[in-house]
């Protein structure tokens, strides 16, 4: 078994039900779903990667190992999950499916993966956006302007 199937088998064995809910394999074997979750991991954590659909043992290696790529490819997977399970709520009789709940419980478990994560390998899981200010203004000067 390779060390990508171990980063899978991890994967799966953590987040199976919402994975099946969100309609993506849980098989183990060749599981596309998982590499682009351990791609994001081995480069979230420093490391580079020659094909984001099949990364390497190699590559998971340098990264610093399994359970570091396994840990921050959870998030990446979690955040795959909630873009596959639409926020609606659907009902018909008595049956009732309550996605928006689901939904809101996996932004509840990426804040929890992205706080463990940030506190065990120091590195931020989301990305952060802003403005730069210069503070300074355009003055018009007679010797160059003119």
């Amino acid at each position: 078994m390779s060390l990508y199937d171990d980063c899978s088998a991890i994967l799966i064995a953590r987040r199976r039900a919402w994975m099946e809910m969100a309609g993506m394999s849980t098989e183990l074997e060749a599981n596309s779903s998982l590499a682009d979750p351990i791609s994001y991991a081995i480069v979230r954590l420093g490391g580079s990667v020659a094909n984001p659909l099949s990364p390497s043992d190699s590559e998971i290696v340098a990264a610093g190992g399994v359970m570091a790529v396994s840990d921050v490819a959870e998030y990446r997977l979690l955040m795959n999950i909630k873009g596959n399970i639409a926020r609606v709520d659907a009902q018909a009789g008595a049956l009732s499916e309550k996605f928006s709940q689901i939904y809101d419980a996996i932004e509840a478990e990426l804040k929890r993966v992205a706080a463990d994560i940030r506190a065990r390998y120091g590195i931020a899981t989301e990305v952060i956006v802003g403005s730069l200010s210069l503070d300074f203004m355009q003055k018009y000067d007679p010797v160059i302007d003119d």
